[in-house]
């Protein structure tokens, strides 16, 4: 059953009120099924009769998705933490992202403080390529969420995905480029954007071309084996239009009728990565592999890897280092190996399951 604000002149609001926790709990749950400006009215209201502080808070939940979708509510006059409160003091905001696993799939996360001990904390599961996949935002107790977090960090890690502090602008940007990728959730970015401005987050690395900065002076690098090395790559596996195709002539390099030695083999093999990256239909790896590359570089300066980050910066300034690690990205998703080594992990487990468990335990 859905309520609208008709049924609440014929008496929904007196039901509401003389009726249990249980009973209020499942009105609040009929009344979620709808998405207007009728249903932000009765909540308001509801919210200024009720004082048990779970029910506040469900109430205060929906309101915030009412107001993330465009809907004009006007604001709380109840004691309490409301999500939606005007943030009015300067307030702290944390970003942080995580390295992307085998289904070019990340989680970015903006964290931003509503008042002492609470925290406003979105959470978007976002790919490489289709943008943002799942968005949502409630509220968390500060301690709570910060154990929570560190706990997910160190479980990831065991699947080499990191997750690492960023500046809460630039957990912003990335969530808004995505968003133009999938082409949704503006309405939530807007949002976002208004909250963000009253935090004190604004001396911070906003977008790509400030990361650059972090490493002015390149100085002595890394080799790009030792790089390619580095935990943070294992997962990356890189998807094109005619991959499938272009496996199989790789794979049929050096095989009968005519048989190299393994030394030929693999030189032909490398000359034919080298025709393959400058086909048109590659160019959106390109600047996929750049972005990619510019995230992994503030990642790795935050979790203090400070060499391998240098190394990152070093390569995007460098034309012949950034194709030689685009190379090396394409043959190890060529390779039969690393390619069946995907697919098996890819039936074991269901898709970015290990980053959807970081998303659906977020301790609202």
């Amino acid at each position: 059953m859905c309520y609208t604000l008709s049924a609440m002149n014929e008496g929904l609001f007196e039901k509401y009120l003389a009726s249990g926790k249980e009973e209020r709990a499942s009105i609040l749950s009929s009344l979620a099924r709808e998405k207007t400006e009728d249903v932000a009215s009765i909540l308001k209201t509801l919210y200024e009769h009720e004082d048990d502080k779970e029910l506040l808070k469900t109430i205060r939940r929906m309101i915030f998705h009412l107001r993330t979708r465009g809907l004009k509510v006007e604001e709380q006059k109840k004691k309490g933490s409301p999500v939606l409160r005007r943030v009015i003091k300067e307030r702290f905001a944390k970003g942080y992202v995580s390295s992307y696993d085998n289904e070019l799939n990340r989680v970015v996360l903006l964290v931003n403080e509503l008042k002492k001990d609470i925290l406003l904390v979105t959470h978007a599961i976002t790919n490489l390529r289709k943008g943002i996949e799942e968005l949502k935002s409630g509220e968390a107790n500060v301690s709570d969420y910060f154990s929570w977090l560190e706990r997910q960090k160190k479980a990831l890690l065991r699947d080499d995905i990191l997750i690492a502090e960023i500046s809460a602008h630039y957990a912003l940007y990335l969530m808004e480029e995505a968003s133009r990728n999938s082409k949704g959730f503006r309405e939530d970015i807007e949002f976002l954007k208004g909250l963000l401005s009253k935090s004190l987050a604004s001396k911070e690395i906003r977008d790509p071309s400030q990361i650059y900065e972090l490493y002015k002076d390149i100085g002595e690098s890394i080799s790009m084996s030792t790089l390619m090395n580095h935990k943070i790559f294992s997962n990356l596996f890189l998807l094109w239009e005619g991959m499938e195709k272009d496996r199989a002539e790789y794979e049929k390099i050096g095989e009968a009728p005519i048989v190299l030695p393994q030394y030929l083999k693999e030189q032909k093999k490398k000359e034919y990565v080298r025709e393959l990256v400058e086909k048109e239909r590659l160019s959106q790896i390109k600047r996929d592999i750049k972005r990619v590359l510019e995230d992994y570089a503030y990642i790795l300066n935050s979790e203090g890897d400070h060499p391998y980050a240098r190394a990152i910066i070093a390569a995007l300034n460098n034309q012949n280092t950034f194709e030689e690690i685009l190379l090396h990205l394409l043959e190890k998703s060529l390779s039969k190996t690393f390619y069946e080594e995907h697919e098996t992990h890819k039936l074991i487990v269901s898709p970015h399951e290990y980053l959807r468990s970081v998303y659906e335990q977020i301790p609202y």
